[in-house]
């Protein structure tokens, strides 16, 4: 099997999944490869699962962006319970 084993949304698991252009989507008016979104830097790649034939794009983020997202999280969730939200 040729690809990289990424986790596919169609078939809910882990699946060979080949790595496409991204104007093969025809989603993007732009190649949207790399953009900044609300400071949080990803790399966008169109996946091509071999098992299900599906099409679906990942994000690659750095893991500090992760880590931030998870602890802004946890913040909500402590405002929520200190002000009943």
């Amino acid at each position: 099997m040729s690809g990289t084993k990424v986790f596919c949304p169609t078939c809910d698991e882990y699946t060979f999944c080949e790595s496409i252009p991204i104007n093969q989507l025809n989603v993007y008016r732009s190649r949207p490869g790399q953009r900044v979104l609300s400071g949080v830097q990803p790399f966008l790649r169109v996946r091509h699962c071999n098992a299900c034939k599906g099409k679906f794009v990942t994000a690659e983020v750095p893991y500090e962006s992760i880590k931030k997202t998870t602890d802004y999280i946890k913040q909500l969730k402590s405002l929520n319970e200190k002000y009943h939200v």
